[in-house]
């Protein structure tokens, strides 16, 4: 337990955060990183208990809704966040019900403490599962889909526990191995990924962008399905590759890097602050071949168009529900409703059709999400398949052999498929379709 003071000024920081990011549900890190710079004298440890409780109350917002019940909705917005707050403590054995009374004594906290039977008796099962590990029901429907009913009860776990800080050695700077030394020496306990052959794990809320190594473009925070969808490019030499969804750019460095900087990258998205973010990441990371540009939601520019028809590789990381980054963006359990995620697969659709029937012969589409909805994946793949001629699927275990596809693909090693629960990773799925000649 933290001393009091420390817990005074890690409560007063986690509400700051909670209350600014629940009213339109922005990124958590932001708000965080705002919080911050408002208070610089913050220790480093002050700083880490911020990051893990605000990530702990967000992602069991709807457990601890359910722990205080109807008294909740009598108290006012800023008393109903320290109610939560205090709910989230005392569930974790860090607070006492009598000391959390104390701070609010409209709430029943030993019924608080003693909420597990009342998640038991809830009859539904999606509801029961929802509640006790705080996802929607839509989100609770998917997982027992896709793992059954265990499965999903250690998925939906996994998902409430800290991801660790994922590292991605930069090949243009530095190998792996030279990589844990540098880290090792400046005080970090890192560790290689079980899967990713250029990765490295750090603790769950290393500060590691402050070292040496991430100033000198050494590394880049990636997640290790999320670099096992960068292996499945597989670009040949001299490569042409088009990042459709590029976001901030971790794929298509990842992939400049493999390229050793030969080549041509293009990486589009239709935000253009995270195409700024991106230019950046390519100066630091030495990724000269990368360029970036922003698109609209529903067309291309010509540049985009006319790199597509050369391209050898094109990826789709579809926009999705995103159920597979929770651990890592708790807040998006919140801000997306069942009848849009429903509607993501149009969407999706859209995205994957377009670079399809851009591909020239033998050039090969990888489409990739984040999320373990097949209505999302395999469905989409499917879809593809029947809607532009001449496409066939490409296997994980044609490009990653299969000693290494076998622990992450399906019984036929057809597609990607990680978890958290099995492999640690963030929830991801992959696709490889190629042409093979023009119908």
């Amino acid at each position: 337990m933290p001393p009091p003071a420390t817990h005074d000024l890690v409560s007063d920081a986690v509400l700051t955060i909670f209350g600014r990011s629940k009213a339109r549900w922005a990124s958590l890190g932001d708000e965080m990183s705002a919080v911050f710079r408002e208070n610089p004298g913050l220790s480093p440890e002050v700083r880490r208990l911020v990051l893990v409780r605000t990530r702990e109350l967000v992602a069991r917002l709807r457990t601890l809704d359910f722990a205080i019940g109807s008294e909740l909705r009598k108290l006012g917005r800023a008393r109903q966040d320290l109610a939560r707050w205090l709910a989230l403590e005392v569930l974790h054995g860090r607070l006492s019900p009598r000391a959390a009374e104390r701070r609010c004594p409209q709430v029943d906290w030993e019924a608080v403490h003693a909420v597990e039977p009342r998640i038991a008796a809830i009859e539904n099962p999606l509801t029961r599962l929802g509640v006790r590990h705080s996802i929607p029901d839509w989100a609770a429907e998917i997982l027992i889909e896709t793992f059954g009913d265990e499965g999903a009860v250690a998925c939906a776990s996994a998902l409430l526990e800290s991801p660790p800080r994922t590292l991605r050695a930069n090949l243009l700077r530095v190998g792996r191995d030279e990589l844990l030394d540098q880290l090792q020496a400046e005080g970090f306990e890192a560790k290689p990924t079980r899967f990713a052959p250029h990765g490295i794990n750090l603790a769950p809320v290393s500060d590691v962008l402050g070292s040496p190594s991430y100033g000198a473009g050494d590394f880049e925070a990636q997640d290790e399905a999320s670099q096992m969808a960068v292996e499945l490019v597989a670009p040949p030499p001299q490569a042409w590759f088009l990042d459709l969804c590029a976001g901030a750019g971790g794929k298509a460095l990842g992939v400049a890097a493999t390229l050793q900087g030969e080549g041509r990258i293009l990486a589009t998205d239709i935000s253009s602050s995270k195409i700024g973010a991106l230019k950046k990441r390519a100066r630091r990371a030495g990724a000269f071949q990368v360029r970036a540009i922003v698109t609209g939601e529903h067309d291309w520019p010509p540049e985009a168009a006319e790199f597509a028809a050369e391209a050898d590789r094109i990826l789709v990381d579809a926009p999705c529900s995103g159920l597979g980054a929770w651990r890592r963006r708790p807040e998006m359990r919140w801000s997306l409703t069942r009848a849009e995620a429903m509607e993501l697969p149009e969407s999706q659709l859209e995205l994957a059709l377009r670079a399809a029937r851009s591909l020239k012969a033998n050039a090969r589409l990888i489409y990739a999400t984040c999320t373990f909805n097949r209505r999302e994946n395999e469905e989409i793949v499917d879809r593809v398949l029947k809607e532009v001629p001449g496409l066939e699927i490409v296997k994980v275990v044609e490009i990653l052999g299969r000693r290494r596809a076998e622990a992450i693909t399906d019984p036929l090693g057809t597609f990607l498929r990680m978890a958290p629960h099995l492999h640690g990773t963030d929830g991801f799925f992959a696709a490889v379709l190629r042409r093979r000649d023009f119908p």
